[in-house]
């Protein structure tokens, strides 16, 4: 095979200018140091911590002891200011660490955590030190932590992992080389070491390696001294299963040399590894001085390309970029995509200087040539490297992303507080509750008339359901069932930006868009937004237990002026309003389609930070990044943020989506979910089962790209283009070559897992159903799919959750093929009725689905689709709608409809045609979804042009 195109090399160090006001502010030479990257706060630029370190050496030649040591232990703290590239010293209040080097650091927000190291008087305490930040002003603080820990050690390492814990391994307590390894939980007081007990290949006792925490969660160990003083050359990953069960992993790919006393950092998916010392102290030189191995590829790269042998330290290439490199107990840190590294030592020579690199995309890398690797095969990996070590990398931003939520590991979990009811014990029966009798819809629904606009705005009427044109088309009563409520929990409101927000957006009579389209949060504050979320969404279950009375929501899909109008007509999530005696549950599809999506969600977000026990949001099947970056809500982001914080905002949203729930129960009798049960889904417990995150695995999306891929409509369009065949789905253009790239994701039937997926002829020509699309820039990437090939049950139930919709009516029972794509079923009355029987409920509440009356009845009542957002697409000219779910379980429907174009502006004006382009643009993209019930032309539900 040919040399991967798509793999960047390792990068080119320089020097580095910088500055500072006094000698004193200068770190000057030293080794043994570290050096810790903090992240930009709103006072403050980012910043690179240098604590520690030793500023002189004694042996050497001259002495009579060989070898040399190291001396001049200081505990100085200096800042390089990343934005004004100044270096300052400063002086943190409280008690200081001893004077130290070979010590450990690892950042938690704004704060920096050291441990261990070695002084002039032998080993420094276990004791876990922590420079504070926070505030702009530097403090020193011990930590208590209880019980056993690591103990003194020196040559150890340790990083945050998973932004929440601090995993220390290896090392040397002055009696013996360390193999042990110890987490720390910074979310969890009081503070206890955890000596871990991990599987599978576990490392050699070493000292001196290095250590960095990818941000999805793993851990690398790169390297270091072993027993018998050899130098290492092996690399292993340790991550933590959900089950709380810590794993390592030997890592694939051949490295350039061995080495101990090396600096290691990750940027994204891409372990930056550089200088280091062989057997005897003599130093790694030539091109093995640099190196990267690539842990989505599962390969070493020096700067020529792939690595696929030890160079054994045999090079004598005169490079004075590569002789720069040539050092040991130096530091190395990472901001964004710029690797910093300071100091060190070369020989019995200490450094001062300081260097960096960039390490650029890997889309933008230029072709990999070195004629060594023409016919040289990928080097192979073992399933389970694969599976762990073989992942993309994360977003844009991810450095900074990753420091920033480690920030609010160290504060205190909000207090659980239960639900008025709680006192009840679990064999209650709802007899003696409030919600006595059965589920029934209403006989009349609140409906704003069309012509209710301007001074009439507050005119409502009641119609009967047996007046809707469409809705009542298939109206039947509901069956009687009853059941106990349950107990729940959930977390009170956490302070934060929530309250800008609320008061910037919750203006029901007179929210106007913003005239410039500019969002008016920035990406730091969408990240703590998220956040405080987030931290709410961990705490609750993948399927809610909630309360009547709530009103409950559907789709929405960015169209910020419904929810306004709804929340003006039928009450508001205030305190002004009826959020002291109504809950709020809101079914997915926040983004995409409409233009203020961002409006829509971080109100959303807002809310439940405000009203976590009232306010309640599930996921929607566009609440995914695959999903929204073809519908809007990305381009969105983009446009009204810029495109880097737009792009950090998009991912970050799509970070947060991960997290929240996919259903909810309403007294145990109403079932809540945004798309349907399709064909998997029998019980409740299985989606209870679902642990969160949930994200899309890349070997799915291989298999999409493989067989659902097509080609561009000519030469002339190049680059990658949304594909109308469906959801993720791309064509792919005449740029793209015969080892360039497709992802995929789908799944198909039991048969098919067995067929081969592609065929070789004469090694020259490759044949397969569909094309190369994003991700398949090897053959050995479609080698390495394992035959049959299945979906997990998870990801099966996953997409009946979010992709199934109801057959056409009642008469049609069954599973049938849906036509918004392969593999997605319709499911008839049938599967309600037993899915219900099974589950003792008496009604699903569902959304997904476009439908004329903004809500509509399945399977004789026992099933309703709703829709919120009017005019969808601003083609459908449907009516949006809530349901309002009361004490007495009767649900009343409350509508809106589509609002006639204002007076002000005329169909020519620069806003119309702006609305118009908007929606056309994504129209002609993305096809929307037809109405239910009324297909559209030349795209009915037989076709699988539209989504």
């Amino acid at each position: 095979m040919g040399s991967k195109a798509w793999l960047q090399p390792a990068p080119i160090y320089h020097p580095l200018e910088s500055f500072w006001d006094s000698e004193d502010d200068a770190p000057g030479p030293r080794c043994g140091h570290t050096l810790t990257a903090v992240a930009q706060t709103k006072t403050q630029g980012p910043r690179l911590i240098l604590f520690g370190g030793a500023t002189s050496i004694g042996g050497g030649p001259s002495s009579v002891v060989p070898g040399i040591r190291l001396d001049g232990f200081t505990n100085s703290v200096h800042v390089f200011h990343v934005l004004t590239r100044k270096w300052t010293r400063v002086w943190p209040a409280g008690e200081p660490p001893s004077p130290r080097a070979a010590h450990v650091a690892a950042a938690v927000g704004t704060m920096v955590v050291f441990q261990g190291g070695i002084g002039p008087t032998g080993h420094s305490s276990d004791d876990l030190y922590v420079l504070d930040l926070t505030n702009d002003k530097y403090k020193w603080h011990r930590v208590v932590v209880r019980g056993e820990g690591p103990g003194p050690r020196y040559g150890h390492v340790m990083d945050l992992v998973a932004q929440r814990y601090l995993v220390c391994v290896s090392g040397n307590d002055g009696k013996k080389v360390l193999s042990d390894a110890w987490a720390l939980d910074t979310a969890q007081k009081p503070y206890v070491w955890q000596k871990l007990n991990p599987e599978g290949d576990i490392p050699s006792a070493r000292m001196y390696a290095t250590a960095s925490a990818r941000s999805d969660g793993m851990f690398l160990l790169c390297g270091g001294r072993g027993i018998s003083g050899t130098p290492l050359a092996d690399a292993y990953g340790l991550i933590m299963h959900k089950n709380g069960q810590w794993e390592w992993t030997l890592a694939p790919g051949v490295s350039p040399s061995p080495r101990y006393q090396h600096a290691a950092v990750f940027v994204g998916a891409r372990l930056h590894v550089t200088g280091g010392v062989l057997r005897g102290g003599r130093a790694v030189d030539g091109e093995a001085v640099v190196a990267v191995l690539d842990t989505a590829a599962g390969v070493w790269l020096d700067r020529h390309g792939i690595v696929t042998s030890s160079s054994n330290n045999k090079s004598q290439i005169d490079d004075p970029s590569l002789e720069l490199m040539r050092r040991c107990r130096h530091a190395a840190s990472s901001l964004g995509a710029h690797i910093y590294i300071y100091g060190g030592l070369r020989g019995d020579v200490l450094l001062d200087d300081f260097l960096m690199a960039e390490n650029l995309p890997d889309s933008d890398s230029p072709m990999l040539t070195r004629e060594s690797n023409s016919n040289v095969m990928s080097p192979s990996m073992n399933k389970e490297s694969m599976e762990r070590l073989a992942e993309a990398s994360a977003a844009e931003a991810e450095a900074a992303n990753a420091v920033w939520q480690a920030a609010q590991a160290h504060i205190a979990k909000p207090e659980e507080t239960r639900a008025s009811d709680d006192s009840l014990t679990p064999g209650t029966s709802s007899q003696s509750s409030d919600t006595e009798g059965d589920v029934r819809l209403h006989p009349r629904a609140v409906v704003v008339a069309k012509e209710t606009v301007g001074n009439l705005g507050g005119l409502v009427r009641q119609l009967s359901l047996d007046q809707f044109e469409n809705e009542s088309r298939r109206t039947i009563p509901t069956q009687n069932m009853s059941h106990p409520t349950k107990k729940f929990t959930r977390q009170k409101s956490p302070e934060g930006l929530h309250k800008k927000v609320v008061s910037t957006l919750l203006r029901p009579r007179n929210w106007q868009p913003p005239a410039n389209r500019r969002f008016f949060l920035d990406a730091y504050e969408v990240g703590e937004l998220c956040y405080a979320a987030e931290q709410i969404f961990l705490h609750e279950p993948t399927v809610l237990e909630l309360k009547a009375p709530i009103k409950v929501f559907g789709d929405l899909h960015g169209q910020f002026g419904d929810l306004m109008r709804l929340f003006d007509e039928y009450g508001s999530p205030s305190t002004a309003g009826d959020i002291t005696y109504i809950d709020y549950l809101f079914l997915g599809d926040y983004v995409d389609r409409g233009q203020h999506s961002l409006e829509t969600i971080t109100l959303l977000l807002a809310l439940k930070i405000q009203y976590p026990e009232n306010i309640h949001l599930i996921r929607g099947n566009h609440e995914a990044a695959d999903i929204n970056a073809l519908f809007g809500f990305r381009l969105e982001c983009i446009e009204r943020m810029g495109e880097n914080d737009g792009i950090w905002a998009w991912t970050r949203f799509n970070q947060l989506f991960n997290h929240l729930p996919l259903a909810a129960l309403i007294e145990k009798k109403i079932i809540c979910m945004h798309g349907g049960i399709g064909r998997s889904i029998n019980l409740v417990e299985q989606i209870e089962k679902i642990e969160r995150p949930i994200t899309m695995d890349a070997g799915s999306l291989i298999l999409m790209d493989l067989l659902w891929s097509d080609p561009t409509e000519n030469d002339s369009v190049e680059g990658l283009r949304p594909n109308a065949r469906g959801p993720g789905l791309v064509t792919f253009g005449s740029q793209k070559g015969e080892n360039d790239g497709i992802w995929a994701w789908t799944r198909f039937n039991q048969l098919f897992n067995h067929l081969p997926l592609a065929a070789l002829i004469e090694k020259k020509i490759i044949c397969m159903h569909g094309g190369i699309g994003r991700s398949i820039n090897l053959v050995e990437q479609i080698e390495k799919i394992e035959r049959p090939i299945t979906m997990d049950a998870g990801s099966l139930i996953l997409m009946d959750l979010l992709w199934s919709d109801p057959t056409e009516n009642d008469s049609v029972e069954g599973l049938r093929p849906n036509a918004r794509g392969p593999g997605l079923v319709t499911f008839g009355p049938d599967r309600v009725t037993d899915f219900c029987k099974r589950n003792k409920l008496q009604m699903i509440i569902r959304a997904h689905e476009c439908v004329m009356d903004g809500f509509e009845r399945f399977a004789q009542g026992q099933l309703i689709t709703l829709f919120s957002a009017t005019n969808y697409c601003g083609t459908a000219n449907n009516a949006g709608a809530l349901l309002v779910v009361g004490r007495g379980l009767v649900i009343v429907p409350k509508l809106i409809h589509p609002l006639p174009p204002p007076l002000h502006s005329p169909e020519t004006s620069p806003e119309h045609v702006q609305d118009d382009t908007w929606m056309q643009e994504l129209n002609n993209q993305r096809p929307p979804t037809p109405t239910r019930g009324r297909p559209q032309p030349n795209r009915d539900r037989n076709s699988l042009a539209y989504i």
